[in-house]
């Protein structure tokens, strides 16, 4: 054989044949599809580590509130939708009274000082208010943090059309209060409904660790809700802190984590994880069930301060128990 006869052996000898190659392809196809939910299940879990850490955070906060002022911060500082209420335009909630305790006393200054020096403003309208704590956004939800909402109804709950007035109404964020183990009742224009739910935080609330009688690691404190971005037309105001009025930073036990019944506001729309029925009407009933974006289930941080993930598949009535402050379950 000729020397060149061998050269051409040699370079034929070092490439690919089109099935080697399609071999390789087959097997860097099958180790990705292994390795890629396994990545995927790890950030999760990184996630969902950071949320429980976030719900600690505000556990605590609430627990230094109660020993400094005696009481927990109420739940809202009206009544649900009473505009006769001589409050009626601070509609501040207890998010408000826990960022002194979360190292964020400039702006718990802020908006105490706009509320009180600056009549007739509203909360919606403090400055600061689009601030993004990360403390109050799970990780896992990609809406975490929104801070602008549309004003999707008037009074009647008619929409406004296809261009409403777009308003930086404040940050919303993932973590609300446990107000029931029932609905929160109708949101009449007049009256004082949700004053007096069973369970720790409500509107105009003022509930002490002594009230708990069912047990402090037994009864809720705070858990999640998803956050539903805005469309044109169409407001969610679920988690929106600066306009706590209709009971959207509130959440009930009623119905298990990340239920498909679908939460009862007067101002949201309907989504995938987290539905929604938008009432039409201030005598209708209201409330908010605790969702996540976690598999599973939700993280609950509970009055004495402890954080458990609650899964869906939670005894109904277990559940429902966790939600009231002395119900005797």
């Amino acid at each position: 054989m000729s020397s060149q006869t061998a050269r051409s052996a040699d370079r034929l000898r070092d490439a690919f044949t089109l099935v080697e190659l399609l071999v390789v392809i087959g097997i860097i196809g099958i180790l990705l599809a292994i390795l890629l939910p396994a990545v995927q299940a790890a950030r999760e879990s990184a996630r969902r580590t950071q949320c429980t850490n976030n719900s600690k955070q505000i556990a605590f906060a609430l627990r230094l509130y109660h020993d400094t002022h005696r009481r927990f911060p109420s739940g809202q500082y009206i009544y649900l939708n009473s505009f006769a209420d001589p409050s009626w335009r601070d509609r501040r909630c207890w998010f408000h009274d826990v960022l002194a305790f979360m190292e964020q006393e400039r702006l718990a200054r802020t908006c105490a000082e706009f509320m009180a020096n600056s009549p007739p403003n509203e909360s919606h309208q403090i400055p600061d208010r689009w601030t993004h704590i990360p403390s109050f956004m799970c990780p896992s939800d990609p809406a975490a943090g929104k801070n602008t909402t549309y004003s999707a109804a008037t009074f009647s709950g008619a929409p406004y059309g296809d261009n409403p007035p777009e308003m930086s109404q404040g940050f919303h964020g993932n973590y609300v209060a446990c107000a029931a183990s029932t609905h929160f009742g109708p949101a009449r224009l007049w009256g004082k409904d949700g004053g007096n739910l069973n369970g720790v935080f409500y509107p105009k609330s003022q509930t002490r660790l002594a009230d708990i009688l069912d047990g402090t690691s037994q009864t809720e404190m705070i858990s999640e809700i998803v956050l539903v971005p805005d469309q044109t037309g169409w407001g969610d105001w679920r988690g929106r802190y600066y306009y706590a009025s209709h009971g959207n930073v509130l959440f009930s036990t009623a119905e298990t984590p990340n239920t498909g019944v679908p939460d009862l506001q007067t101002g949201c729309f309907n989504h995938r994880f987290a539905p929604c029925t938008f009432l039409t009407g201030n005598m209708a009933d209201v409330v908010v069930f605790a969702r996540s974006m976690h598999p599973g289930g939700v993280n609950a941080a509970f009055s004495d301060g402890s954080v458990r993930f609650l899964t869906e598949t939670i005894d109904e009535d277990v559940y429902r128990a966790f939600g009231s402050r002395s119900g005797g379950e």
